[in-house]
C-alpha cells in the first residue's frame, strides 16, 4: 500500500505501508541476505541502497547473477512494491475484499476518530507498473491524532512513540 503525503516543501511523496509484509524480509531482500529465484537486487538500482552501502551499512552482491532491471525498478524507498492481486491472490480473495478487509481493519483500528475519517475518505486503487496498488491519501490533520490513547511522531523514517508530556504538548502546539 502506498500513503501519499505532502512533504513541507509542498511536494507530493509517497510512503509504503507494509501491510501484511515483514520489513525486515525486504530489507534483508534489498540488503542481499537472501536471492530470488537464485538472483540478487541489484543496489545500484536504488540510489538509496547505493549509498547505504557506500557507508558501510551492508555489503551488497557484486556477482552476475543479478536481477533484471524491470524488476529491481519496482523498487521504492528500500520495500519491494508487489500489489494487491498477489496478496489477494495468496489469501484466496478477491482484489475488492482485500479492500474491504483492508478498509475493514482501519475502521476496526484504535486510531483517533477524526483520522480514521480522513484516512477512509482517501482511498483509492491506482495502476503501478501493472501492479494494483491502494493509495491512502493522508490530508494535513487539524488536531492531534492518537492511536489507543498514545501520541507517535515521526522521526526520519521511524514512527517513535512519545513518552514525555512535554513533547505530547509541543506537538499538539502544532494545531
Amino acid at each position: 500500500m502506498l500513503a501519499e503525503y505532502t512533504d513541507a516543501d509542498g511536494k507530493t511523496k509517497y510512503e509504503i505501508l507494509d501491510g501484511l509484509q515483514r520489513l525486515n524480509a525486504i530489507v534483508g531482500f534489498i540488503e542481499n541476505a537472501f536471492s530470488w529465484g537464485d538472483k540478487y537486487f541489484d543496489i545500484t538500482q536504488l540510489a538509496r541502497a547505493k549509498q547505504a552501502e557506500d557507508e558501510k551499512e551492508f555489503v551488497g552482491y557484486h556477482g552476475d547473477a543479478l536481477l533484471d532491471k524491470e524488476i529491481c525498478a519496482n523498487e521504492i524507498s528500500t520495500h519491494k512494491v508487489v500489489g494487491i492481486d498477489r496478496e489477494a491472490k495468496i489469501l484466496g480473495v478477491s482484489v475488492e475484499d482485500y479492500c474491504r478487509k483492508i478498509i475493514g481493519f482501519i475502521k476496526s483500528s484504535k486510531l483517533s476518530p477524526a483520522l480514521v475519517s480522513s484516512v477512509l475518505s482517501n482511498i483509492d486503487i491506482i495502476d503501478y507498473h501493472s501492479m494494483s496498488v491502494i493509495r491512502i491519501k493522508i490530508p494535513a490533520q487539524s488536531e492531534i491524532s492518537y492511536l489507543d490513547d498514545d501520541v507517535y511522531e515521526r522521526q526520519y523514517n521511524d514512527t517513535i512513540k512519545v513518552e514525555s508530556h512535554k513533547t505530547v504538548m509541543a506537538i499538539a502546539k502544532r494545531f
